[in-house]
């Protein structure tokens, strides 16, 4: 509930999330080897166009990967991070949203953090929170932490991580972090001592650093 809870307050003032154009899943392994190759040469033709800032031929490139690509979850996640790389995010956002709808769970996730990062490129902090929370995943903390802490609309973020942090106690660290790199070494505190006593009771190291903080009596 507190999950769904911290979604909801995201997604009460979030703008919508990019939706995905009607596009047919292809299975990859039933298409001639020569046919995947050429889609993964256009996309490289466009990189190394960029790289020489021909940045027309380079877009010319990509958009004809895509054409040949199309269903290809694989091909249009290539093309996300071509334009992620050459700052055209917006465009990237666009094969992002296709990619994680076609693809299978395992590269699903790791498309999902690529498509956070380009939110947040992007100034899209509240929907990148969206889906840092969904992938709920302990190692992505200081990308988390840089995406709330670095936002003019930082409370409410801030609001959504305490609620998910009811079923999600790692996010307290999170919280904590973020507290610490704004300045509100109250907050801060407080956050470190839920997260020790939820999820670290036995760390020697952030126990001290509790007790310093008198929050957690000696």
């Amino acid at each position: 509930a507190a999950t769904m809870l911290a979604t909801s307050r995201l997604e009460s003032r979030a703008m919508p999330l990019a939706q995905p154009d009607a596009v047919v899943p292809r299975d990859a392994s039933k298409l001639p080897a020569v046919e995947l190759e050429l889609i993964a040469n256009k996309i490289r033709e466009g990189d190394l166009l960029a790289l020489k800032k021909e940045l027309p031929a380079a877009r010319d490139c990509w958009a004809q990967a895509r054409i040949l690509g199309r269903g290809l979850w694989a091909a249009h996640e290539g093309i996300a991070d071509s334009y992620a790389r050459n700052g055209m995010n917006a465009e990237a956002e666009a094969e992002y949203v296709v990619a994680d709808q076609l693809a299978p769970d395992n590269p699903r996730t790791a498309i999902q953090v690529k498509r956070a990062r380009n939110l947040k490129a992007l100034g899209r902090a509240t929907q990148a929170l969206q889906i840092y929370l969904a992938v709920n995943r302990p190692t992505l903390a200081g990308e988390i932490v840089e995406c709330v802490a670095g936002t003019p609309d930082r409370a409410r973020l801030v609001a959504s991580l305490t609620d998910g942090a009811a079923t999600q106690p790692w996010l307290w660290f999170v919280l904590h972090a973020v507290h610490a790199k704004t300045g509100d070494k109250t907050q801060a505190a407080r956050s470190l001592a839920r997260y020790t006593l939820e999820c670290a009771p036995w760390d020697s190291n952030i126990v001290q650093r509790s007790i310093e903080d008198r929050l957690i009596p000696k």
